[in-house]
């Protein structure tokens, strides 16, 4: 049986190099992402605080003060982290992985790489199958035929061409939320 796990980052701007994920989510599910079997979900006080992007934090509805108030610093958020991936997969079994999926794949990964190594752990591979699964892309491919009727590919937008329901104003750009939709947009396409 493959383990899948579905993760999104709010992060504090795009740039993986100079910002860094304010919230984390994650949801591990049955191999039809039928049944969730566990989710975490933590907020990250930021350190690269000049670095942060206002427009971006925006976005998410929040502010400095409200990141500065967030749960946990970056290197508790990613023992807690590890400690939660240890429940589901032995690290030092090779053939033991969770397979990363996410709504854009490639951004969410960066960031949690560069999470794992600025907390000086260079074993993000022993949790994750690679390379990632995007479910963008996907989407990208399934939908090339109607991409004229498409406003953009955000999530939001795929959910509606879907039929999926996503509340935009009020619960887009929260990472919980975001994965819960990006589990409902991979069971259409599955």
């Amino acid at each position: 049986m493959q383990k899948l796990i579905f993760i999104d980052t709010e992060t504090t701007g795009t740039d993986r190099e100079k910002h860094e994920i304010v919230q984390f989510a994650a949801i591990i599910t049955s191999d039809d992402a039928t049944e969730v079997l566990d989710e975490i979900n933590i907020s990250v006080i930021p350190e690269l605080i000049d670095n942060i992007d206002l427009k971006a934090i925006e976005v998410c509805h929040k502010t400095v003060d409200d990141l500065l108030a967030n749960q946990y610093t970056m290197r508790e958020a990613h023992h807690i982290i590890c400690e939660w991936l240890s429940k589901h997969v032995d690290r030092y079994n090779r053939k033991d992985k969770l397979q990363f999926i996410a709504y854009n794949s490639r951004f969410d990964e960066d960031f949690v790489r560069k999470m794992f190594e600025r907390c000086g752990d260079q074993y993000y591979g022993s949790w994750f199958w690679n390379p990632s699964i995007c479910v963008m892309n996907e989407v990208a491919f399934l939908a090339r035929n109607h991409r004229h009727k498409l406003p953009n590919f955000r999530l939001c937008s795929i959910c509606e061409f879907l039929d999926i329901e996503f509340n935009e104003e009020e619960d887009a750009h929260d990472a919980l939320y975001d994965v819960h939709k990006t589990i409902d947009v991979f069971k259409k396409l599955i």
